[in-house]
């Protein structure tokens, strides 16, 4: 029986074959070569996710040294289809207008229950190992994996995604054609009726620093669609006396400002509010006694940013908050030369240049992008 089945498939007769391997089953239903044949028909009828699971399973239990080398060998023929395909995929995806472009793969976090079932996935998709890939997947928040062609990042989370593993790939040309609205504080535009629309006052960014003639901008709270929040660390530079008593110069953190971004997706417009720059004294009241200079005046920057906060929010209907700006800062703020590439649109006085600005509007424009690429 071996042999005609051997035979059929010299032939390439595959229903040939696969009749004489029902027929065998009814007989030796536990034989390894029948386990072999049917992981080489599943294999020739294009059934490869079929076929590497029986290979797999003839390699754990097998002590055959025959039967392991064919399994090997149909294993190294699996991966090598995969790889004219995947090399294939990516070709035609270059291809297309753009596809060359530079984009981001960011990679979402998942449970730490489900990495062991999907490190293996998502190994074979990245060609990295399984233990490398449980350290890159992340557990919460987001993570700037690769950065590169388009077509191809497109490419992995395409397969990514199909494997259930959250993620998205972004071209950065879409995240510079969102519009920044610096603002220095907001105003009614009918002060009687505080449901009235609300005007931002401040500037669009250029990305070249502050400007000192504001305009306004209208709208209303239902077109903001999301809001982005985080905290943007302040550098100093400090003496210290290390080993042996000898100076040496440290860069420690003095403080952090707050950065808030209410995106008005349909309009490609985020407003941003920065703690260090809104014009407290100016515009809309946020309590009672806001104006009276013996009781606010003596308030922090931090009491007045959180006032101007709650104000924001009493205002806001339930919307989606991205506030892991912190973690999805590690994966990145060393990548300067890939921030360099568009501007922060974020004016801090800062002694040295830092990436975290830039950081952080890489964050806020990627969160506002992210939907058009979850498939």
């Amino acid at each position: 029986m071996l042999e005609q089945i051997a035979t059929a498939f010299a032939d390439k007769d595959y229903q040939k074959a696969d009749a004489l391997l029902k027929e065998f089953s009814s007989e030796e239903p536990d034989n390894p070569w029948l386990h072999l044949y049917l992981g080489s028909l599943h294999e020739a009828t294009s059934e490869w996710q079929k076929a590497e699971a029986i290979y797999r399973q003839l390699l754990q239990n097998s002590t055959n040294q025959k039967l392991i080398l064919e399994a090997r060998q149909g294993l190294e023929r699996l991966e090598n289809i995969a790889c004219q395909q995947r090399e294939q995929a990516i070709a035609q995806a270059m291809a297309q207008p753009e596809g060359k472009t530079l984009g981001v793969l960011i990679l979402e976090g998942i449970h730490s229950a489900s990495k062991p079932s999907l490190a293996p996935v998502f190994a074979k998709i990245m060609e990295i190992d399984p233990q490398t890939a449980r350290l890159h997947i992340p557990n919460r928040g987001w993570r700037l994996y690769r950065q590169g062609a388009i077509a191809k990042m497109q490419y992995y989370s395409q397969q990514l995604q199909q494997a259930e593993i959250p993620c998205f790939a972004v071209p950065l040309s879409q995240l510079t054609e969102i519009k920044v609205f610096n603002v220095k504080y907001f105003q009614l535009v009918e002060p009687e009726n505080p449901q009235s629309a609300v005007q931002a006052i401040g500037y669009f960014s250029d990305g070249k620093g502050e400007r000192e003639t504001l305009e306004s901008f209208t709208f209303n709270w239902s077109q903001v669609t999301q809001k982005v929040e985080g905290l943007l660390p302040l550098f100093e530079e400090v003496f210290d006396i290390g080993i042996r008593n000898k100076g040496v110069r440290k860069t420690q953190i003095l403080d952090y400002v707050g950065v808030w971004d209410l995106q008005l997706q349909a309009q490609k417009t985020i407003l941003r509010l920065c703690d260090r720059d809104y014009q407290f004294h100016q515009g809309v009241r946020f309590t009672s006694s806001q104006n009276q200079d013996d009781r606010f005046s003596q308030s922090t920057i931090r009491l007045k940013w959180n006032n101007l906060l709650k104000y924001v929010a009493s205002h806001l209907n339930p919307l989606p908050v991205w506030s892991e700006f912190d973690i999805f800062a590690q994966s990145v703020v060393d990548k300067a030369e890939l921030l360099e590439r568009f501007p922060a649109h974020i004016y801090l006085f800062r002694r040295q240049e830092s990436t975290w600005d830039a950081a952080f509007h890489l964050y806020s424009t990627l969160a506002s992008m992210r939907e058009h690429h979850i498939k």
